[in-house]
C-alpha cells in the first residue's frame, strides 16, 4: 500500500471564454437573446451533442438568421432526428445546420413543398443541384425556430468542416460568457483487486469545498494501488439556468501534466466517443 496525498490541480477553462484569436466571425443565428441550453459535447447516448442549442425561451416561431452569407444546398423534412433542417454552405466552405425548425422562409418553403408534392409525402432528404442551391444573405431570415423532431423548442445549431463537427464556441460563434465553471466532486474507483480509496475496496465520491479566490479543496484521501479518477464539473452561462459541458479539463499531478480532454471536434464514425467522457451511470 501507498500512503500519498492528492494534490490534484485540476483546470477547467469555461466553454464560451475565447481567447483573442477566436474572435466571432458569424452572426447569432436566432432573433433573440442570446442564450444557450445544451453545449458541444453534452451527453447523448451513443454520441457527444454535435452542436449548441439556442434558447428560444420555449417559443415557436423565433425567426432563424443565415449566420454568414452563402447557399442553401441541402433541404430535409422528418418527423423525427433533426426534423425540418436546412444546410447552408458559408462562404469560406464551412456547413452551418439549422435544426428543428417550424417552418422555412417563404423562398425556401416554396421549393421544400415543391419536393413534397412531388414525392407524395412530408418526409424528404434533397441534396440541391449547382442550378438549384438558394442563395442566402447573412443576417437573411430562412427559417422558424420549432420543436420539430424533438420535444422542446429550441434551435440546434452546428459548424461543420471537411471532417465532421466542431465546436461552434471556438469556431467563430459570437457568444460572450462571465460564469466561472463549478467543481461538485471527485469520484476515486479502485481499478484492480488491491486497489484501494481510504483502506476500503470500493469507489468514493469526495464533494469539494470552494474556497475564497476560486479554488476548491479536498480533505486528505488514502489510496493504493491502481486507482481510475473522474471530476463532476459543469459550466455554467449567461442566459441560462442549464448545466453545460465545460469546453477544457486538465489536471496535473505534483506539477505534471496527466490528463487532458478538450471538447474541440468529433466525428460520427466514433459512435461511443461519448461513453468515455462521461460515466452515465453517476449522472
Amino acid at each position: 500500500n501507498i500512503r500519498m496525498r492528492i494534490k490534484i490541480i485540476a483546470i477547467i477553462v469555461c466553454l464560451f471564454a475565447l481567447p483573442a484569436w477566436a474572435a466571432a466571425d458569424l452572426l447569432y443565428p436566432l432573433k433573440a437573446k442570446p442564450a444557450i441550453s445544451s453545449g458541444f459535447g453534452q451527453y447523448r447516448i451513443g454520441h457527444p451533442h454535435g452542436g449548441v442549442d439556442l434558447w428560444t425561451f420555449l417559443k415557436i416561431g423565433t425567426p432563424v438568421l443565415a449566420a454568414d452569407d452563402g447557399v442553401i444546398y441541402e433541404i430535409r423534412c422528418s418527423t423525427v432526428g433533426y426534423g425540418r433542417v436546412l444546410y447552408h454552405r458559408l462562404r469560406d466552405g464551412r456547413v452551418a445546420v439549422y435544426a428543428h425548425l417550424s417552418g422555412f422562409a417563404p423562398k425556401i418553403d416554396a421549393v421544400a413543398k415543391k419536393i413534397q408534392q412531388a414525392n407524395g409525402r412530408f418526409s424528404f432528404s434533397k441534396s440541391l443541384t449547382a442550378g438549384e442551391v438558394i442563395v442566402v444573405q447573412r443576417g437573411e431570415v430562412i427559417g422558424f425556430a420549432g420543436d420539430s423532431g424533438t420535444d422542446v423548442a429550441h434551435l440546434h445549431f452546428e459548424i461543420r468542416d471537411g471532417n465532421g463537427p466542431v465546436n461552434p464556441l471556438r469556431a467563430g460563434f459570437p457568444f460572450t460568457d462571465t460564469q466561472a465553471p463549478i467543481f461538485a466532486a471527485l469520484h476515486l474507483e479502485p481499478l484492480t483487486f488491491d486497489a484501494h480509496v481510504d483502506g476500503r475496496h470500493a469507489e468514493r465520491i469526495f464533494p469539494f469545498s470552494p474556497t475564497v479566490g476560486g479554488a476548491y479543496r479536498l480533505p486528505e484521501i488514502v489510496i493504493g494501488g491502481r486507482i481510475g479518477l473522474s471530476v463532476h464539473a459543469y459550466d455554467r452561462a449567461n442566459g441560462t439556468k442549464r448545466r453545460l459541458p465545460p469546453y477544457d479539463i486538465s489536471m496535473t499531478i505534483d506539477g505534471r501534466p496527466w490528463f487532458e480532454h478538450r471538447f474541440d471536434r468529433f466525428s460520427y464514425n466514433e459512435r461511443f466517443v461519448s461513453n468515455l467522457s462521461y460515466i452515465y451511470r453517476l449522472q
